[in-house]
């Protein structure tokens, strides 16, 4: 079991349960039940965590309502008020009790079509702020690239809630049909360690970003300013 311990995903997954058990708002999945599946030696071979079924998720919306034949047709903004509006009641929740979710996309957005109800999926990346309010990326940060600040593709940065901020505001581009301006990964060869990959080079290309699409200081600390 002290080696369990030690394993990330072991990790990651009792995050995820925490969290997810103690964490109770109506715009945040309830957990339900949890059971394990064992190996023939009594080890831990599966764990299984069972939530309230969600109908689908944001991801899955978007996609339909982007399709090619729909792009031209105008926007139910009505919907997109209504998703916005409960992630930010969902992370304010979390925000003030000094959790950030860290893995905020539109495929972590359960959302139920019949009422247009969303709830948050996903804390297994989700971590406690210090006393500051603050974190480092030696944390693990689960967002994809297309949805996380520019602070985040800096080694060893610190970051806040803010991060979540910037990920709800994109999820708001692609409901009213809007193309994202990251890439979706971030090239790294093969054997060249992460800190290396920032030479004078890239220092000023993402130096040139920061100008473009500003600093963590330019945003709301907290979605209850939005």
């Amino acid at each position: 079991m002290s080696e369990l311990k030690e394993d990330k995903s072991y990790r990651w997954l009792m995050r995820e349960l925490q969290n997810t058990q103690f964490l109770v708002h109506p715009n945040i999945v309830r957990l339900e039940d949890t059971f394990f599946e064992p190996n023939a030696d009594g080890t831990v071979k599966y764990t299984w965590i069972v939530t309230e079924r969600m109908e689908t998720t944001l991801q899955a919306y978007i996609n339909h309502i982007n399709r090619p034949e729909k792009m031209d047709k105008p926007r139910d903004h009505r919907h997109v008020a209504a998703v916005m509006t409960q992630i930010f009641m969902a992370l304010d929740f979390l925000h003030h009790r000094g959790v950030i979710h860290r893995d905020l996309n539109p495929k972590n957005v359960g959302l139920n079509l019949q009422t247009f109800d969303i709830k948050l999926l996903d804390f297994g990346c989700s971590g406690l702020t210090v006393s500051d309010g603050s974190m480092t990326t030696k944390g693990r940060v689960g967002t994809p690239h297309l949805y996380r600040p520019p602070e985040l593709l800096v080694p060893n940065c610190t970051y806040d809630s803010r991060v979540d901020v910037w990920a709800v505001g994109l999820i708001a581009l692609e409901m009213l049909g809007k193309k994202l301006f990251l890439p979706s990964s971030i090239p790294n060869p093969e054997g060249v360690e992460k800190d290396k990959l920032f030479s004078a080079y890239e220092a000023a290309m993402l130096q040139r970003v920061l100008d473009v699409l500003g600093v963590p200081e330019d945003r709301y600390e907290e979605v209850q300013s939005t």
